[in-house]
């Protein structure tokens, strides 16, 4: 059983970032990225992973790295940790979140 919950939307961050490792580096990198991906969404559930608050504004969103995406998970106030994204460092994260 999972020790952490992913919402819809990260599930579609999770998608495309499959679709775009496949097509870019081929399923041998796909199937490493996602075991690492896994192992990053395992950690989050046993809190064993470096975290920091992301914004003075949402002190309840937190956010770890993998590899070269950022991964945004919640604790407050849910019954496991709770992954709601999934961004490559290169993103413009904020505005790929919405927060103001």
């Amino acid at each position: 059983m999972r020790q952490y919950n992913i919402t819809e939307d990260a599930e579609q961050d999770l998608r495309k970032i499959a679709r775009y490792t496949l097509s870019k580096f081929g399923p041998k990198q796909l199937e490493a990225y996602r075991q690492a991906l896994n192992s990053t969404f395992n950690a989050i559930g046993r809190n064993d992973v470096i975290q920091r608050q992301f914004s003075i504004k949402r002190l309840d969103l937190l956010v770890t790295k993998c590899q070269h995406h950022y991964v945004f998970y919640i604790v407050e106030g849910v019954d496991k940790p709770t992954v709601i994204g999934v961004i490559h460092e290169a993103r413009d994260i904020v505005v790929y979140l919405l927060l103001d």
